[in-house]
């Protein structure tokens, strides 16, 4: 009886031990590599290695530099190709929705309450500038050193022609929230909010004009290889794409009726775009066909940075950070494949301790009484 009870009390530990570490891997995200970052205020410690708060954007500049930017007034930069990440001082606690470097050096972010911050040194500090508006700024992009644009809350449009030091604003016609902009030189761009909008200019935005495209859902994202091809997606899995400057839009099978969030275009023909529950596509014939892509786990990736057609960075929820590239279409940064390869090593230690005291126990139980 004695032995008896000692087995049922070896067998629940062990259950219990082998149940906490499915759990832990089940809830565990990609976390991100920090190395020797410094702990800051928009970083939670769940053991180690750190995690941050939602990614909203990345930018990159080449295969080894990226930036990301996120809650709370998070700044994540990389220089040696997501090996290890440094967590930047950004001055501000309100959320950060968009990035964006116009080289190496010189970059800009927008976030919640109007928030414009720029950097002349790579990131290593950042200054706010005045944009004049207290709406939520959701994107920005840069043509060239000099002109920029970035879009919020309220059908905010505004325009930099002095590298954002000055910021104006540009009438947009509307009063939806536009959630991303893009432009293909000085003089073309789009921007695109709810309810289907989307907006198209020739002239820098000077003016801004409503296109048709056929949707009813939110869209998200933008992107355009030129001033006549364009991509936009959004709500349930909306692709729309348009080869003729936005005269027409044609609605693409996604494959998907989970919310795209991010999409990017490297050229005419290579792209990728992201979504919620890990969702993820790429497209080599200019968005006509989309090939799911396996990813890492079920996290909502927010945004894309292309750094050539076949390669980039993915930022989503929770910190989740995941390079696109030749190493296999996907590989968590750092510390995530490091945590999941440790919870399969415990399970399966855990695995084999119990199964040893089991065939123990056994072996005693059928020998000689004593």
């Amino acid at each position: 009886m004695v032995r008896a009870a000692h087995l049922q009390r070896v067998l629940a530990l062990s259950s219990t031990a082998l149940l906490i570490a499915l759990g832990w891997m089940a809830c565990s995200r990609p976390a991100l590599a920090v190395g020797a970052a410094p702990v800051g205020a928009a970083w939670a410690q769940q053991g180690s290695p750190f995690r941050v708060d939602d990614l909203f954007s990345v930018a990159a500049a080449g295969p080894a530099r990226a930036w990301a930017v996120g809650h709370r007034g998070t700044i994540l930069s990389t220089d040696d190709g997501g090996a290890s990440w440094t967590v930047r001082v950004s001055g501000t606690s309100r959320n950060l929705r968009s990035i964006a470097f116009t080289d190496p050096e010189r970059g800009y972010a927008v976030g919640d309450g109007g928030t414009i911050l720029r950097t002349a040194d790579g990131g290593a500090h950042w200054n706010a500038a005045v944009s004049g508006t207290g709406k939520s700024l959701k994107s920005v992009t840069f043509v060239g050193a000099a002109d920029a644009w970035t879009v919020g809350d309220a059908g905010t449009v505004l325009r930099s022609i002095d590298g954002g030091t000055t910021w104006a604003k540009q009438v947009s016609g509307t009063a939806q929230a536009l959630h991303s902009v893009a432009f293909a030189d000085a003089a073309h761009g789009w921007a695109v909010g709810d309810f289907g909008t989307v907006l198209h200019t020739v002239d820098g935005g000077a003016h801004w004009i409503p296109q048709i495209a056929g949707a009813d859902y939110s869209l998200f994202s933008i992107s355009c290889a030129d001033a006549t091809h364009a991509w936009a997606v959004g709500e349930a899995g909306e692709v729309l794409a348009t080869a003729d400057g936005g005269a027409h839009w044609t609605t693409e099978v996604s494959g998907t009726q989970r919310d795209l969030y991010a999409v990017a275009f490297a050229d005419r023909s290579h792209g990728l775009a992201s979504g919620a529950q890990g969702t993820a596509m790429s497209t080599a014939d200019g968005g006509r066909r989309w090939n799911r892509l396996p990813t890492v786990d079920d996290s909502w990736l927010f945004a894309i940075a292309l750094t050539g057609p076949s390669r980039g960075w993915v930022v989503g929820d929770a910190g989740t950070i995941v390079s696109y590239g030749a190493a296999g279409p996907w590989s968590a940064d750092g510390a995530s494949t490091r945590l999941l390869l440790i919870g399969i090593a415990l399970v399966v230690l855990v695995a084999a301790v119990l199964l040893v005291v089991m065939r123990r126990w056994r072996g005693r139980a059928s020998g000689p009484a004593a």
